[in-house]
């Protein structure tokens, strides 16, 4: 079993590009985790930081929260995220956050040095403001540092946009690593990443209750999606449950659920893969 997971994991860094940019490609929240993923039509306050940066500027509150993933459901990624949020009464929002993750546990006496001793940080910081009549902008900044038997930094920038058709529809975009994005490492080499074209909507047919659909890497030739709902009892209790469509073609399932109390959130999410074990999510969210 240790085999297989060695052998999976190796395939998931290479198949990801994972250096530099699991940001980009394995971001997890737990109430988003739980709505299949769908982040740009449905991310908003610190979420909005992940996926959309325009729906910085839609929340008047502001917002801490931290959540930590349990991928695969064996601990041998170490993924956690840790973010601000700070609403300016609905006009604009500033974020700042970190994602971090590596590899421990299981790899700990790994023979491959440059696996056992991997480690990434990614440090992003997002604003959002309001232009004119639901019309919404957003621009984040992502920083990537990579620790390995070689050490890495890089850079890239997205751009997102975001439209109240009306208080039911919501229109959202999103293009990811404009202009030169790239990470540049001690040993010379450079990896670059290709800009992506995203978009979603969003749909609340009834107060508590939001429908999103998310399409990714429109410009190329792989149609990936992400889908989700989530249902709103008396503002205590939710409850989450999605679909998405990876690039490898997989459908994943999703479930996920919220409980309030005194402004503070606890989240939880579930992914459900066909032929390797599940991801959860757990987090805590403070909103004041």
């Amino acid at each position: 079993m240790k085999k297989f997971y060695i052998l999976f994991i190796i395939s998931f860094l290479s198949f990801t590009n994972l250096f530099g940019s699991s940001y980009d490609t394995i971001i997890k929240t737990p109430n988003l985790a739980g709505m299949g993923n769908a982040g740009i039509s449905l991310g908003e306050g610190i979420n909005a930081l992940y996926y959309n940066p325009a729906a910085l500027a839609e929340v008047e509150y502001s917002e801490v929260s931290a959540s930590y993933s349990f991928l695969f459901s064996d601990s041998l990624i170490r993924y956690n995220t840790l973010g601000y949020y700070f609403g300016d009464n609905g006009d604009g929002g500033i974020a700042i956050g970190l994602v971090s993750s590596g590899l421990n546990g299981s790899f700990s006496d790994y023979s491959d040095s440059f696996f056992r001793n991997y480690n990434e940080n990614t440090i992003l910081f997002g604003y959002g403001f309001n232009v004119y009549n639901g019309l919404s902008f957003g621009v984040k900044v992502k920083t990537f540092m990579v620790t390995t038997t070689a050490s890495a930094l890089g850079w890239g920038v997205d751009l997102g946009g975001l439209y109240n058709i009306n208080n039911i529809c919501k229109l959202n975009f999103l293009v990811k690593n404009v202009g030169l994005s790239e990470i540049k490492w001690t040993t010379g080499n450079i990896d670059v990443y290709n800009t992506e074209y995203d978009a979603g909507i969003m749909i609340s047919p009834l107060p508590g209750i939001n429908f999103g659909f998310d399409m990714y890497n429109i410009n190329e030739n792989t149609f990936c999606f992400n889908s989700g709902i989530e249902v709103w009892f008396v503002k205590r209790i939710a409850v989450r449950t999605g679909i998405y469509r990876n690039l490898n073609k997989d459908y994943v399932y999703t479930f996920g659920g919220s409980v309030v109390f005194n402004n503070l959130f606890f989240e939880y999410g579930i992914e459900i893969y066909n032929e390797i074990s599940s991801t959860q999510t757990i987090g805590l969210d403070y909103k004041f």
